[in-house]
């Protein structure tokens, strides 16, 4: 927990084997800049937590490590992108 910590803090920390935020963020936008070109109107994404906390981020910055422990399992959002502007909603509390 306190290396996932570390990594919230410290987006370009990479530990052995793995990748860091950073890179997996850019992962992640490039999946989401692919999923925007295309012309379905309604696009369903599934992920685990961590990176589920990173693709919400690209949306809206206030999304870390203590958003990642509030999700709960399953979690659903709808994340709304029209022209340059996004909307984060969580379906349930």
């Amino acid at each position: 927990m306190e290396k996932l910590k570390k990594s919230f803090d410290d987006f370009s920390l990479v530990l052995p084997g793995g990748e860091s935020n950073q890179q997996a963020m850019e992962r992640a936008r490039s999946f989401i800049e692919n999923v925007l070109e295309k012309e379905e109107d309604h696009v369903v994404c599934v992920s685990h937590g961590n990176l589920t906390t990173l693709l919400l981020r690209l949306f809206d910055e206030k999304y870390g490590y203590d958003e990642l422990f509030a999700l709960s399992n399953p979690d659903v959002y709808v994340v709304k992108v029209e022209e340059d502007e996004a909307t984060v909603q969580r379906i349930w509390e």
